[in-house]
């Protein structure tokens, strides 16, 4: 049986998120509020320091670009950002937070995300950051809730992302691609992402990708437990996916595979019409049964499918027990 093993290695994913949260906390610098010392949340970021803390009090704020390693908290629910900073990445985009590579160790917390100006293309986007902490944030109708493009070693957890987005036919919660950098020892956990208003092309819960072109990311050690997505599965034209797992090889022919020994147990996601997908481009029968053999996706609520012509991947047999319909 594996679970001793997966049941090990969940715990000590946790204690370590625990423990470099407290770090950080521990070692933070000087404290900036915002409004009484800063009337933007980007002012008090450009004038802290690496390590220093920002709390920010009830009220509607702009975004941030986030360009070192710092402490963002709000005070929950009173505390909404309603209208984004823009980045460039195939865009121009509009974001509430942007996490720039120098920011790592960086952590935001409590705060509610809604653009009433122009809905956010993403809530938290970052590209090749590492040990980001994102936690408690409500995040309403963004195209991609938290966006953690080839960062390392993230935390996700007790976030809740609900609404669709106005104006697009479809929408990701928690968004991982191995684009040009690899993606490895991520932790999210314990994350509602709630689509069951949305009608239109797809949407997908929490998506990790790795793309082979010219060059190679992998995909190793991250790991999803303990999340529920809801969607609503009459709703969507395509289909509505809890949790996919995609393999794409864009060089013309299916290279090794790169998306191995990643987690996925004890998830929710039975109000997707496709619970789980793996799912490999090009299509291929034999990589999508790489994909269930190379990963552990065990206890989950919810069919494991798949889009690729096998129509029921042998999960693991040594898998402490399947996934449930």
């Amino acid at each position: 049986m594996r679970f001793p093993q997966i049941h090990r290695f969940l715990v000590a994913m946790f204690v370590l998120s625990l423990a470099f949260g407290a770090f950080a906390t521990a070692h933070a610098g000087n404290l900036h509020r915002v409004p009484r010392d800063y009337a933007t949340i980007q002012e008090a970021v450009d004038a802290a320091e690496a390590g220093d803390t920002i709390r920010v009090g009830p009220g509607e704020y702009a975004g941030a670009t986030i360009t070192k390693r710092l402490e963002l908290k709000g005070s929950g629910a009173g505390t909404r950002i309603t209208s984004g900073v823009w980045f460039q990445g195939g865009g121009p985009y509009d974001t509430s937070f942007f996490i720039e590579p120098e920011a790592a160790g960086t952590i935001i917390s409590h705060f509610v995300l809604v653009n009433v100006i122009f809905p956010h293309v993403f809530g938290v986007f970052a590209r090749e950051t590492d040990f980001v902490t994102i936690s408690h944030l409500t995040i309403l109708s963004s195209w991609q809730g938290i966006t953690n493009n080839g960062g390392n070693y993230w935390t996700i957890i007790h976030n809740k992302i609900e609404g669709f987005p106005q104006d697009s036919d479809s929408a990701t919660g928690i968004y991982l691609p191995a684009d040009r950098a690899n993606l490895e020892g991520n932790f999210v956990a314990l994350n509602t992402i709630d689509f069951s208003d949305g009608i239109g092309d797809v949407s997908n819960g929490i998506m990790m990708v790795t793309f082979e072109e010219s060059w190679v990311g992998m995909s190793t050690g991250n790991s999803f437990v303990h999340n529920t997505i809801k969607a609503n599965e009459t709703g969507f034209t395509t289909a509505s996916f809890g949790i996919s797992l995609l393999f794409a090889d864009y060089t013309g022919g299916l290279s090794p595979l790169t998306l191995v020994d990643n987690i996925a147990s004890f998830n929710d996601c039975r109000d997707n019409n496709i619970p789980i997908d793996l799912y490999c481009w090009p299509e291929d029968p034999a990589c999508v049964q790489a994909l269930a053999d190379s990963n552990e996706i065990v206890g989950n609520l919810g069919d494991v499918e798949n889009r690729s012509g096998v129509s029921d991947p042998d999960i693991n047999p040594r898998d402490f027990r399947p996934n449930m319909p």
